[in-house]
């Protein structure tokens, strides 16, 4: 680690972002002194009422001050990922009339997820303008901008329409942090299993980009009496359309839907060690459904369990032929086939799942993580914050 990072001021919010908590790991464990001023400590952004809305804008007036202080006698300035408000950027502005070398972990975009997957706001109206430009102001105002790979680093400056110099990009991949205990236990891929079963799990948001209707209609189309699918998601309600298709499918007896088991209290990962033998990615067809890295592919070959997913920019990137991923193409037909394939060769999987935490050791672990952050944050030091971007 270069001398040029004397202290850190971490900017935002970090409550229920995994990225961000690797950052105040990654400087924490560097020895890299740092401060931060969480809102969310104060006020939680759930349900917010008229009066937790009040105290939150009290809160930020009152500590402005002192959030100045901070900024001032910091070396560095760090943007934590998924931080868009009129907060961070004043504190952003503050700490660029104050010449400070400023990182932005870009993480993803405010404008694409509320515009483009979600769909809340129509592309023309107020409220989008208004997402892209703080996402335009993010990029042009960092001395570094982090992205999970180059792929994305290009996606999301064509959907702001910024080009960054080449100097001022940074690929800083997704990090995940496991225990021990949850390495020492061996993946059903590599135990003996006397149900009989080949299951195949699946976790994530249910958004479009995942594209669980092509999942389920290839799964209807597999066939298999010994073929189960378990879904994992985080709500009922988002839920529903899968369980009405599910029903529609006929699929009750191989297909189960649970939105009780999470990574934030191992129950998830502790389920797919001792009972997954296959992980799904994402099928949707989207140009960012083909550009991404979703995590739930970093999560699976850090296990050690193979990932199904299609192919898209960022996971040939990344990974290998033989890194732990196989590949099929986003439809129902071409899944089917590869499953039913894979079902017969249990060798196979073993051997691409010890393959998968050998890549994730060298690019998506912790210690991989604080490498390339303390490096972009050195880095970062030695810009000139007169260029443009």
């Amino acid at each position: 680690m270069g001398s040029t990072i004397k202290s850190v001021y971490l900017c935002g919010d970090s409550h229920g972002s995994y990225r961000a908590q690797n950052i105040f790991k990654a400087i924490a464990d560097s020895g890299v002194p740092f401060a931060a001023l969480p809102r969310r400590y104060i006020v939680k952004h759930e349900k917010v009422s008229l009066a937790k809305r009040i105290l939150r804008y009290t809160f930020d007036l009152a500590t402005f001050p002192l959030r100045l202080v901070l900024i001032a006698f910091a070396s560095h300035f760090v943007v934590l990922p998924m931080n868009y408000g009129p907060r961070v950027l004043a504190e952003l502005l503050a700490a660029r009339l104050m010449r400070k070398p400023i990182v932005v972990d870009y993480y993803v975009s405010k404008y694409d997820t509320e515009v483009n997957d979600r769909g809340r706001y129509p592309p023309k109206g107020f409220v989008a303008w208004r997402l892209r430009q703080a996402d335009r102001l993010l990029m042009a105002s960092a001395s570094i901008v982090l992205f999970l790979n180059r792929a994305e680093a290009g996606y999301y400056q064509g959907v702001v329409d910024v080009r960054l110099a080449g100097h001022k990009c940074r690929v800083v991949p997704l990090c995940v942090d496991y225990n021990e205990q949850m390495f020492a236990a061996p993946n059903c891929n590599h135990v003996a299993s006397d149900e009989g079963y080949f299951n195949i799990c699946w976790w994530g948001t249910y958004v479009p980009l995942h594209g669980l209707e092509v999942i389920l209609r290839g799964i209807k189309m597999v066939e298999s009496a010994e073929v189960r699918l378990f879904l994992f998601g985080d709500s009922d309600r988002k839920a529903e359309p899968y369980v009405a298709l599910v029903k529609e499918l006929q699929l009750e007896s191989i297909v189960t839907i649970r939105n009780d088991l999470h990574f934030r209290d191992g129950s998830l990962p502790r389920f797919l060690n001792e009972k997954c033998h296959l992980s799904l990615g994402t099928f949707g067809h989207s140009n960012k459904a083909k550009t991404v890295l979703a995590n739930k592919i970093v999560d699976s070959v850090a296990l050690g369990i193979p990932c199904l997913t299609s192919p898209t920019s960022a996971t040939r990137e990344l990974f290998g032929p033989h890194d732990g991923l196989i590949y099929c193409e986003s439809t129902a037909e071409s899944l089917a086939a590869k499953i039913l394939t894979l079902t017969t060769d249990r060798q196979s999987l073993r051997q691409m799942g010890r393959q998968g935490v050998k890549r994730y050791l060298e690019v998506f672990s912790p210690e991989a993580f604080r490498r390339s952050f303390i490096a972009a944050l050195v880095d970062a030091g030695g810009d000139d914050l007169t260029k443009g971007p």
